[in-house]
């Protein structure tokens, strides 16, 4: 499809990085379900916050392992380029 570069949708929906998509209606979905990601963490509760962090040091390495956590660096790797 023109305006797709270096993207790949694997059979499970994942992206991969590096990518670029010149299709602007796709490139707006994703930024637009980032955004609501970003606003669903901001209305996490701080006891909700505690919990997960008691979860996560009571079990190090299903963070270590887990979609979220390669997500995270993903996207501290990408925004410091």
């Amino acid at each position: 499809m023109k305006g797709w570069v270096k993207t790949k949708v694997g059979k499970r929906g994942k992206l991969s990085i590096p990518q670029g998509c010149g299709v602007p209606i796709i490139g707006g979905f994703i930024f637009e379900r980032v955004e609501l990601a970003n606003e669903a963490m901001n209305e996490v509760s701080q006891k909700q916050k505690d919990k997960i962090t008691k979860t996560a040091k009571q079990n190090p390495q299903r963070v270590l392992g887990s979609k979220t956590l390669e997500a995270i660096i993903a996207d501290r790797i990408t925004s410091n380029k």
